[in-house]
């Protein structure tokens, strides 16, 4: 539910407050559908930033056959889980 998810974001940043200054970005700003179609990464394993989950779902779409991300912004991994 989303009050729940919420109410952990925010409990999260309380806890650590680290988190504050950290900023969730909703939307990737780059243009990801040339950006895929010119790497070609049909059936290809992609490492990318978690950020606002963009990269990621866009490598699904163009069939990715492994995706590993990294952030160093906790909140991103509970943002991806919502947005997907």
């Amino acid at each position: 539910m989303l009050s729940n998810d919420l109410e952990f974001a925010i409990n999260l940043i309380k806890e650590n407050t680290s988190l504050s200054n950290n900023k969730l970005y909703s939307f990737s700003n780059e243009n990801l559908i040339d950006l895929f179609k010119a790497l070609k990464v049909t059936n290809k394993s992609v490492l990318c930033v978690l950020a606002s989950s963009d990269q990621v779902l866009d490598s699904l779409l163009f069939n990715a056959k492994n995706i590993a991300t990294f952030d160093i912004n906790p909140l991103t991994k509970h943002f991806f889980e919502l947005k997907k």
